[in-house]
């Protein structure tokens, strides 16, 4: 993905996992990233959605507070760090960043 040169600006979204699900994640994600109606609530569509909104709006720092917390399975957890890796890889550096935080004191 080519973009202009100039150090994008990010901008930072954090979804708190305590206790959501797969679909309640993907529609926390939607919700906060404004993914619209056409949003398929999976990963593939997690991937492609995401894809878009960093191409149109740029650089995005993601941050998914109480990981631990979640009811997702282990398989579902890995399927979502691949997805975030997989983007990371293809992006130009700097327009993704995740970060799993299991709490914040203070």
């Amino acid at each position: 993905m080519q973009m202009s040169k100039s150090k994008p600006k990010q901008r930072q979204i954090s979804i708190d996992c305590s206790h959501l699900d797969k679909s309640e994640l993907l529609h926390a994600l939607s919700n906060a990233l404004h993914f619209g109606p056409h949003f398929g609530y999976n990963f593939d569509a997690l991937y492609d959605s995401l894809w878009d909104d960093i191409e149109e709006n740029g650089a995005l720092e993601l941050e998914l507070l109480n990981w631990s917390k979640m009811r997702m399975t282990r398989s579902n957890r890995q399927t979502l760090i691949s997805v975030f890796e997989e983007m990371q890889e293809e992006l130009d550096p700097g327009l993704l960043r995740v970060k799993i935080v299991e709490r914040i004191i203070g």
